[in-house]
This record gives structure tokens, sequence and C-alpha cells, in this order.
């Protein structure tokens, strides 16, 4: 189930990002950087998901941080690859440096947040 719903996750994330989409309206309200907060999510979320769909699958003495670091890497190399359509196979969508560092922070961050988690250090004392 996990890798059904991260296949979802990133074939939405595709197509939000080289998609033509009209100016959404939101009825006047200015969210600074909402751009960047939308790509921090897309890629916390692919890191997220896939670390957990992934994590679910193998379940072998695997090191988590390797597994972690596999997915980081292909978040990172998939956002890459999405910046350069969005340059070349678009002229609606632009690519940007500070995308691509918005994208490598949320996965990054997922990466940490989720090592936590399965290294079993989320639990209070």
């Amino acid at each position: 189930m996990l890798v059904i719903l991260f296949l979802l996750w990133v074939l939405c994330v595709t197509a939000l990002s080289l998609l033509s989409l009209p100016d959404l309206d939101a009825g006047g309200v200015e969210v600074p950087y909402s751009d960047k907060i939308v790509h921090f999510i897309f890629y916390f979320g692919f890191v997220w998901l896939g670390g957990l769909a992934l994590y679910a699958h193998v379940r072998s003495p695997y090191p988590i941080k390797k597994m972690l670091f596999w997915v980081f890497l292909a978040a990172v190399f998939y956002g890459t690859v999405i910046e350069v359509l969005q340059y070349v196979a678009t002229a609606y969508r632009s690519a940007e440096w500070s995308d691509f560092m918005a994208n490598t922070f949320g996965a990054l961050t997922a990466a940490l947040l989720l090592n936590r988690y399965l290294s079993g250090r989320h639990r209070l004392n």
C-alpha cells in the first residue's frame, strides 16, 4: 500500500510540476514564499513516503541510514530532472536554483526525521 501511495505522490508531483495550471485565487491572501513551501512539501513527502515504503518492503538488516541516503539521492535526482524539464520542455514553467534548494531541503529534512523515527529514537523518556 505504501508503494502505491508513494507512486501516486510522485505522479502528482510530476503533473503539478510540468502541467500548466491557471493561477489559483487565494482570496487576496498572499503567502510569502508559498512556491518554496510547496517545493519543500513535495520533496519532504517524496522521501517520507519513499523511505517508509522501502523500509516496509525491504525489512532486512540493511542499514536505515544507507537506505534513506539512497531515497534522498533519488529525490534530489528526480527534482533536478523536473527542474531541467521545466526549463527545456515547457514555455510556462521556469527552472530556479531556489526551487532546487527547497526541494533538497525538504528531502533532507524528511530523511533526518525519518531516520530518527525508524531508529526508535523518537520515544520520550
